[in-house]
């Protein structure tokens, strides 16, 4: 294993001497801008999207730390907002409750679980009821147990058969 280990080393070493790494130099860090970029008000803005370009849309980075769970939340709450509005350009909305006006302004919240959030939608031409829910708790499938980040429902006029689309 030591042999093996040194045989990589030297390999490793002769990579860095006789390829493009040997014009590679040290890191020299980042350079600091001045405080008046930061902290005057005319500048501050410029400043805030100057350095998100220079440390570019990286997950990862100090300007947007995101981490992978709230990523796929984030996923989740597109596919469910881009759902509703392909729903929104072709069908009539009956009743929603995820915008809430309060005394103090209007809130948008997602629930998921018991208090499911729901968007009702109405198709006027042929009476058809359309029903999207966000990350019900309790769904009856034909199939394995699943928690579905996203549920259709079709309800037809005529007929007792409801039909489920899950995402």
């Amino acid at each position: 294993m030591v042999n093996e280990i040194e045989r990589m080393v030297h390999k490793l070493s002769h990579l860095a001497q006789n390829s493009f790494f040997a014009s590679v130099g040290d890191d020299q860090g980042t350079i600091t801008s001045s405080l008046i970029f930061a902290m005057s008000s005319g500048y501050r803005e410029l400043y805030k999207y100057y350095l998100m370009l220079q440390r570019g849309l990286s997950i990862s980075g100090e300007v947007f730390s995101l981490s992978v769970k709230d990523t796929a939340l984030l996923y989740e709450y597109w596919c469910f907002i881009k759902l509703n509005s392909i729903l929104k350009k072709n069908y009539q909305l009956v009743s929603q409750d995820i915008i809430k006006k309060r005394s103090n302004g209007l809130y948008v919240n997602l629930c998921k679980g018991s208090s499911t959030s729901t968007v009702r939608y109405k198709n006027p031409r042929i009476e058809e009821e359309i029903t999207l829910s966000y990350n019900p708790k309790e769904i009856s499938l034909p199939t394995v147990a699943q928690k579905p980040d996203n549920v259709l429902r079709l309800k037809k006029r005529r007929g007792d058969v409801n039909y489920k689309y899950i995402s």
